[in-house]
């Protein structure tokens, strides 16, 4: 029996009690029944939209999962490892028994702070940050470059750098 049949059906029986309509307990009765029958529409329209929202919330977990689908699966191989020299987590994926042999380093991107690992096999003396592109560790040393360019040696920034008299500061 629904919450509505229910309502009804307390309504019927009170009906029959055949109460005198002048007296405070049937007042009181009647009162209470308007009430849940209030409370009784009220809760079928919250079922209504919690209905409709679960259905909405579905829809938007199937196309989740699509997109998912499209944007993880073009990235890297089913392994999420590609030859960019990076590790790319899989941060869904328990499973860490497949990843005893192998040891990556955690690298944070001084310029963009984004963490990346690397495989602690990767040999190269320079390593650029997959998010960025700019170098992490290696041979472009933040002291050496241009702050205008980005190159290494311009005489492009060199005026800004100059005090009153032409000397570097």
């Amino acid at each position: 029996m629904t919450l509505n049949e229910k309502s009804a059906y307390l309504k019927g029986l009170a009906a029959g009690l055949d109460l005198d309509k002048s007296k405070p307990e049937a007042k009181l009765i009647d009162a209470m029944l308007d009430l849940l029958s209030e409370i009784t529409a009220s809760v079928a329209d919250l079922n209504e939209e919690v209905d409709t929202l679960n259905d909405y919330v579905e829809e938007l977990d199937e196309d989740l999962g699509n997109l998912e689908e499209v944007v993880y699966d073009d990235e890297c191989d089913e392994e999420h490892e590609c030859d960019c020299g990076h590790h790319h987590h899989d941060f869904d994926d328990d499973d860490d028994d497949d990843d005893d042999d192998e040891d990556y380093a955690q690298l944070m991107c001084p310029h963009c702070n984004e963490v990346f690992y690397i495989d602690t096999d990767y040999s190269s003396d320079d390593i650029i940050c997959p998010n960025c592109n700019k170098s992490v560790i290696g041979n472009d040393s933040d002291d050496e470059s241009c702050d205008c360019c980005d190159c290494d040696s311009c005489d492009c920034c060199s005026d800004e750098d100059d005090d009153e008299d032409g000397k570097k500061e």
